[in-house]
């Protein structure tokens, strides 16, 4: 998984990789004057000071220009690098939290049935981050670490060559060291990453639910539980701190003993004249800053192990492939009559029992012809609506519209032409106006004040201190189920698309409402293609057909006076219900 996501880190940076070039360019010739020549500079000074018999403040002129000059050079090519780091950061950032919100959406949607809302946006801010702290690894600490290790140890090799080669075994054996614990480690960071997002995962889901909580008086069990995950994580964050520990004690010792064997190796080389006092300054200097840069290597280890491992759980989601897809060829879809005809399908979830819901089925459902779904839960009603709108996917068989099977074209094309009222709507935390425009973005503010008129939304929405302008708040908690609805009925109205589908649309609706809503849907369904799923059976009545659906099979199929003449499923179920306001 980490080849994967570099993979992924690097289609970011690619578009702009001269910059990145010029950016880690820029910055090495700044580390180079900072550390390579600068102490050179100051060991060549401190080697004139050691005779100043005779000398004035001019005989240093020259070393103070060079000064002066490496600074000058250095901050200006530094800043080059800087300012080109600015551009390509900010650029390739965006480009991942674009390719993350892609990757994400194109999921199916069991994914999202599957995964806390919480825990997605964790990895997605996550993934975000660990490129973040990779790209200002490269840029700043490797940059250091391979500028502080290469360019002394080539004059070291010059000055004193049995010190330049301890350093490299010792680096080389300290770098691999280092690696192989750290790659050792890295399943504990992943496991801490893993219960952050569990946590994450679990405080969204209950803040959401907040109001079942109280209402069920489970505050003691919820604490209880979340007690519990939160036991786990601190068992995991203390199994790997303490491992990060004891790989800052063996990283001090290590470093103990080279700065001791270099401090011995110094003497002895200035004791037998092999070299200068200038020259063991120098190599003091180098020495400060490799041992620094060993250390900063030890910290870099841990932030790029942090990095990889909250980089993974996303790196995931990029390697899943959705189980709806669209065709490699799709067929041009169109504007579409709506024409449905169900080919003898089969359909079952793939749950641990396969539960089929759906065997053999075949149905025809003309243009404009208005259907009514009814029949007891379970029976596979709300399941079909998802077949229709390739949420999910038959296991044999075929769902044509207009003759073309729904399989051969792109999902957006079809998804395009149909629209969808769920039982429980679906509202942004945006204003009402935005709500009920996102049916379609193009239309004009007349328009949406009158899908909102026919669906008995205005009058409510009028009432609000900012009319239109009101946000709902997430998932629209903000307005009562009518009202979500109602908005939710004037955004499948807006849509004008020519198949509609009503799961369960007028539930949260009383009975003044309904009336209201029902002649709307009149207006809405008319010379479409409907397609109503209902329990209360009085909301469908009127309608062209009515079909009974029990354990995934057509039992009954006709008008309302037709079925209850067969005294039937539908009689019967027509019987239990009471409050038939609107039977004539």
């Amino acid at each position: 998984m980490i080849k994967k996501t570099l993979k992924i880190f690097w289609e970011a940076v690619r578009p702009q990789w001269w910059l990145w070039l010029i950016a880690i360019s820029g910055q090495m010739l700044f580390f180079i004057g900072v550390n390579v020549l600068q102490p050179v500079l100051i060991s060549r000074f401190v080697g004139e000071l050691s005779d100043v018999a005779g000398k004035t403040l001019s005989d240093f002129s020259n070393i103070i220009w060079l000064w002066v000059g490496l600074h000058i050079l250095q901050t200006a090519v530094g800043r080059v690098g800087l300012y080109c780091w600015f551009f390509a950061a900010s650029k390739t950032l965006m480009r991942i939290d674009l390719k993350s919100f892609q990757v994400i959406l194109s999921q199916s949607s069991n994914f999202f049935s599957n995964n806390f809302t919480g825990s997605l946006v964790t990895r997605f801010n996550r993934f975000t981050r660990s490129f973040d702290i990779l790209q200002k690894a490269v840029m700043f600490d490797l940059n250091s670490l391979f500028v502080q290790l290469v360019f002394p140890f080539a004059i070291l090799l010059f000055i004193a060559p049995i010190i330049a080669f301890t350093f490299l075994v010792w680096s080389v054996v300290f770098a691999f060291s280092l690696f192989y614990l750290h790659k050792r480690k890295m399943k504990y960071s992943r496991r801490v990453a893993e219960f952050d997002s569990k946590v994450t995962g679990t405080i969204a889901d209950v803040i959401t639910n907040a109001l079942p909580v109280k209402m069920f008086a489970q505050f003691s069990s919820e604490y209880s539980s979340f007690k519990i995950l939160g036991k786990q994580r601190v068992k995991a964050r203390l199994k790997n701190m303490m491992l990060t520990d004891w790989i800052r004690l063996y990283k001090v010792a290590f470093i103990t003993v080279l700065e001791v064997v270099v401090f011995l190796f110094s003497a002895h080389f200035a004791i037998e004249g092999t070299i200068s006092v200038e020259q063991v300054l120098l190599i003091q200097i180098y020495v400060i800053q490799i041992i620094r840069s060993l250390w900063d290597f030890g910290k870099l280890m841990d932030n790029l192990e942090e990095a990889v491992s909250d980089a993974h759980e996303m790196a995931e989601i990029y390697d899943l492939t959705p189980s709806i897809q669209d065709p490699v060829d799709p067929i041009p879809f169109g504007t579409v009559n709506g024409n449905i005809k169900i080919n003898n399908i089969t359909f079952s979830y793939e749950d641990e029992n396969e539960t089929v819901v759906f065997k053999n089925l075949t149905l025809d459902i003309p243009q404009g012809q208005k259907v009514g779904f009814v029949g007891p839960s379970g029976g596979g009603k709300t399941t079909l609506t998802k077949l229709l709108l390739r949420f999910m996917d038959v296991n044999n068989g075929s769902i044509n519209i207009d003759e073309i099977n729904i399989s051969d074209v792109k999902q957006d094309d079809l998804r395009s032409q149909i629209a969808y009222v769920p039982q429980e709507p679906m509202l942004f935390h945006r204003s009402i106006f935005e709500n009920i425009r996102y049916g379609n973005p193009e239309a004009s503010k007349e328009e949406v004040f009158r899908a909102a008129k026919l669906a008995h939304a205005d009058e409510f929405i009028k009432k609000l201190s900012s009319g239109y302008e009101t946000l709902v708040g997430e998932r629209g908690v903000k307005l009562s189920g009518g009202q979500k609805q109602r908005v939710a009925i004037a955004r499948a109205m807006l849509k004008k698309s020519p198949i509609i589908i009503l799961d369960e649309a007028t539930s949260a609706l009383d009975s003044k409402s309904e009336k209201h809503i029902t002649a709307a849907l009149d207006n809405l369904m008319r010379n479409r293609t409907t397609i109503v799923v209902a329990h209360r059976l009085s909301t469908i009545k009127k309608l062209d057909r009515i079909i009974v659906l029990k354990n995934g099979q057509i039992v009954e199929d006709g008008s309302h006076e037709t079925l209850l003449k067969k005294q039937g499923d539908y009689h019967e179920l027509w019987s239990h219900q009471h409050g038939d306001f609107l039977d004539e």
